[in-house]
């Protein structure tokens, strides 16, 4: 895929649209490659793609520069201001739970939804997957579960910075945040979300450092609302 250029991915495109003119498709397109073919996303449109999802991952820079994404927030915003000129959906994948992530990083992933404003998100825990660095890091922390049980199966692994019913509670503040973000019910989840924070953190939690993985809740909720 690191191959791939742009023009060869707009060259595919055509091919499929002259193969079945009446049918749209979507992209999925791998965090290193689609920042690099944004410049293309209207070819995209012109061949008949109407919905890109993209690995985003995090709105924490730092977490993106741990997860060794080669990716800066700058080419994600870029990117969802191409495909919305494009007239294309532009979807993100997040994960959360990566080690070194507390609530000033995924408030920053708040932060960037309600920014860019993505047309759907999907949603998971990081994974480690073994003969990975990751899987290295938190090996000596996995329990008998090891292996999810199907794509849906939200739960950690190892031991990140919350608990799992936290995740679960935050899927569903960003889902409904991303569908209808002015509704009662999205904010009565936003408010579960803030209720369960401090008593959701777990111990024993791996770090990128030692600086503190949290900020009081309050010095951030005025961020976080805005749009």
């Amino acid at each position: 895929l690191a191959a791939v250029r742009s023009f060869n991915v707009v060259v595919v495109c055509c091919l499929l649209r002259l193969a079945t003119p009446n049918t749209s498709f979507w992209l999925l397109l791998l965090g290193f490659l689609w920042h690099r073919l944004a410049p293309e996303f209207g070819g995209y449109f012109v061949a008949g793609c109407d919905e890109v999802w993209m690995g985003v991952e995090s709105g924490s820079q730092k977490i993106l520069n741990a997860m060794s994404k080669g990716l800066s927030l700058a080419s994600v915003h870029s990117a969802r201001a191409r495909l919305k000129s494009a007239g294309i959906r532009a979807c993100f994948f997040l994960q959360f739970g990566y080690p070194g992530e507390g609530w000033p990083e995924i408030a920053e992933t708040i932060q960037l939804i309600r920014q860019t404003r993505p047309d759907d998100i999907g949603v998971s825990l990081s994974y480690p997957l073994p003969g990975t660095e990751f899987y290295l890091r938190v090996q000596a922390q996995l329990g008998a579960k090891r292996n999810w049980d199907d794509s849906d199966d939200l739960c950690t692994m190892h031991t990140a910075a919350y608990t799992d019913t936290f995740y679960h509670a935050l899927r569903d503040a960003l889902h409904a945040e991303v569908n209808a973000p002015e509704s009662p019910d999205t904010f009565r989840l936003w408010t579960r979300v803030h209720a369960l924070e401090p008593i959701s953190r777990n111990t024993n939690v791996l770090t990128l450092n030692h600086e503190p993985s949290f900020l009081p809740l309050a010095s951030l909720a005025a961020a976080t609302r805005r749009a």
